[in-house]
Formats: structure tokens, C-alpha cells, sequence
């Protein structure tokens, strides 16, 4: 069997591709430049390795090059993530995610019109959902760009399932790990807090109400894989069916670090000395803030055989907070 992934450099892409190499995949990543600090993650051993090829979603010329080779499966995550940057970049956000998206679809299908295709979705295009859980067939509200661009994305899949070809459609919840990126959330609150404890030096936050479902990666990508094994195509959500809030994150770290706190309007601070560790401000504040998320992944535990292994604590401690607690001043809240 042989895989494509776009946006194989990130978080979701090298999970997925260590997933593919174990069951014996041939493994092409795609990425639009070369990856200099994250290359020694990308290779399982000497002798298994991912292919790496270059191109730009965008551009309708390097995906007729990339699809020259004819793939069984591909696993399409890239795109323009950053809900925040949506909002001060809107048209690359739409170019890259609506545009790059198409690029990917018409080119694979025309090498091989029997290839699976995995489309990322995501929980962000129910926008301000009113009740909880969401499932499939929940309304779609998109409050930002992204979210927009996204949806789009996302009817495509479904137009040319209705066409005959083979798109699953995974609407995935907010999922992390030690390789997201630092301007998501969770790692900007984990590093900030390790980086406090190290130099005293608080960070600046946003809204710390919003309620999210927060999962491990590796178990949805576990998911879209499954979904492409599948006899016919279909949308799943994958979630966890718990819901947290940003205040969540920083107290579960902070009271396993065994730090006094208080959290006010302004921030979170350090009750021993007064000291802030984070200071709320509107500048990190969205113009349309989407929230109150909860998935409901019952269709994907009947169908798939799918349900998320790792819980909340286990995911921001285990998983994202002990692996970067590496000074040595940081030992005494242990």
C-alpha cells in the first residue's frame, strides 16, 4: 500500500505516518520546505523512512507533479491552521485551505479514481454551538475563516463522494500532544509555565472561558486511519466527550506542580509570592470566539471500532507537560 500525506511536518503527519511504516506502508510525505529541526522524528529506523516530497498545495502545477505517482490512500492534513492568524489573513487562509484542498482532490482522482481520500475537518465549523454534545449531523455555524475555509473543504469531500469517489470526512476535535505547535494553546500554556519556573517570567493569554474537548493525537489519527479501511466513505467525528475549559489546563498543571494559585480577570498568579505566571489580554482575544465544544464520537466507536484512550490529565501532564520539564530548578515542585 501507498500513502500521501500533505502536510506531513506537522503534529497529525508524524504520528500518521509512524501508524502507516508499522503496517507496512510506503510512506510519501509532502512538505513545502525542508524540515531541518524536526527531521530525526520523521524516520522509524535506518531502513524505513518516509519519502519526503516537495510542493505547495496552492499550486495546481505541483500536485499534477506529485500525482504523476499513483496512490492507495491519501491523508490530506494540510493546511492554513491558526484560527487567529484566519482573522489577520483571511484570503491565504481561503487560497490554501478552499483552493489547496481542490488541487489535491482533482489531481488525485484523476491519477487514480479509486483512491481513499482523508479530508481534516474540524469541531471549529460548528462555531458557537447552543447545546452539547455535537455530532455529524449537528448544524454547521463557522465563526471564523478558518472554520469557513474548512467548511468548504468539507462539502467538497461530500460532493465528489456523491460522485462516486471515495472522501471521509473526519470533523476532529481539538487534539494534542508534545509536537503541537507553540501557538496553539496548550503548548503556549505548558512552555509558558515551564518557562516561569525557570526565569520568573510570566506570558500573556487570552480568553480562558472558552470551553474545548481536548484529545491525544496519536489516537485520532488511529481514527482517520481507520476510516479509509472502511468498505464505503462517510463523516465521523472524533472527540472525547468531555468538555474543558483554558482555566482547566492551568490548574491541572499547577496543582500537580503543587503551586499556590489565584486566577482573576487579569491573570494567574503565584499566591507564595504574588508574582503573575500569565496575564490575561485582549489582544489575544478573537473577534468571534468559538467555544462550548463537546463531541459526540458515538457513530465512530459503532462503525469504527474508535474511542479515545487517553483522558484530559493524563493528555496535558503525561503527554505535554513532563516531556519539556528538563531544568533543574523545576525538580522541587516535583
Amino acid at each position: 500500500m501507498r500513502a500521501l500525506i500533505t502536510g506531513f511536518s506537522g503534529q497529525d503527519g508524524q504520528f500518521l505516518s509512524r501508524l502507516l511504516l508499522d503496517k507496512g506502508y510506503e510512506v510519501d510525505g509532502l512538505v513545502r520546505k525542508t524540515i531541518g529541526r524536526t527531521k530525526k522524528t520523521l524516520y522509524r529506523n535506518d531502513n524505513e523512512a518516509v519519502n519526503l516530497v516537495y510542493g505547495n498545495i496552492i499550486s495546481q502545477e505541483d500536485m499534477e507533479r506529485i500525482f504523476e505517482k499513483k496512490y492507495d490512500e491519501v491523508y490530506h492534513l494540510a493546511s492554513q491552521s491558526d484560527v487567529g492568524y484566519s482573522f489577520i489573513h483571511p484570503y491565504e487562509t481561503y487560497r490554501t485551505n478552499f483552493i489547496g484542498t481542490f488541487n489535491v482532490f482533482k489531481q488525485a482522482f484523476k491519477k487514480n479514481p479509486d483512491v481513499k481520500i482523508y479530508f481534516a475537518g474540524t469541531s471549529e465549523m460548528y462555531g458557537n454551538p447552543l447545546t452539547k454534545p455535537q455530532n455529524e449531523v449537528y448544524p454547521f455555524n463557522p465563526v471564523s475563516p478558518y472554520a469557513i475555509s474548512k467548511l468548504g473543504g468539507f462539502h467538497m469531500g461530500k460532493m465528489y463522494r456523491k460522485q462516486g469517489y471515495f472522501v471521509a470526512n473526519g470533523i476532529l476535535y481539538n487534539h494534542e500532544s508534545r509536537l503541537r505547535g507553540k501557538n496553539f494553546v496548550t503548548q503556549k500554556i505548558v512552555h509558558g509555565i515551564v518557562d516561569y519556573l525557570d526565569r520568573g517570567k510570566p506570558f500573556e493569554i487570552g480568553n480562558i472561558y472558552a470551553k474545548k474537548d481536548w484529545g491525544y493525537a496519536e489516537d485520532y489519527v488511529y481514527g482517520m486511519y481507520l476510516m479509509l479501511q472502511q468498505d464505503m466513505p462517510d463523516d465521523f467525528v472524533l472527540a472525547t466527550g468531555e468538555q474543558h475549559t483554558v482555566k482547566d489546563i492551568f490548574e491541572t498543571i499547577l496543582k500537580y506542580l503543587h503551586i499556590h494559585y489565584e486566577i482573576n480577570n487579569e491573570g494567574i498568579f503565584n499566591e507564595d509570592n504574588g508574582e503573575p505566571i500569565a496575564i490575561i489580554s485582549p489582544k489575544y482575544f478573537r473577534p468571534l470566539e468559538a467555544q462550548n465544544y463537546c463531541g459526540d464520537y458515538s457513530k465512530a466507536k459503532t462503525i469504527l471500532k474508535w474511542k479515545p484512550e487517553v483522558k484530559f490529565k493524563e493528555l496535558i501532564i503525561h503527554k505535554m507537560l513532563l516531556p519539556v520539564l528538563t531544568s533543574s530548578n523545576i525538580h522541587e515542585y516535583l
